[in-house]
């Protein structure tokens, strides 16, 4: 599964607490036919489960530059 920031249709972007970066991912190239909501599930789905949310603030998701869904950490 290899995202494109040019072929991918959805990025997510995981904004972090200070002091640690920010991550930008890309949906999976073998996905862009399925829907926004099962997409963006299966990242979150993955990512939670490398532990990439520990430091997160807030998870935007894009589609062609507009935001689509915004979640905030507790």
């Amino acid at each position: 599964m290899i995202g494109s920031k040019e072929k991918s249709r959805i990025k997510m972007v995981i904004l972090n607490k200070n002091g640690f970066a920010n991550e930008t991912v890309y949906s999976p190239l073998d996905q862009n036919r399925k829907s926004d909501e099962v997409i963006i599930l299966g990242m979150l789905r993955r990512y939670q489960a490398k532990g990439k949310f520990a430091n997160a603030n807030a998870v935007h998701f894009y589609e062609n530059g507009k935001l689509i869904q915004s979640i905030k950490s507790q």
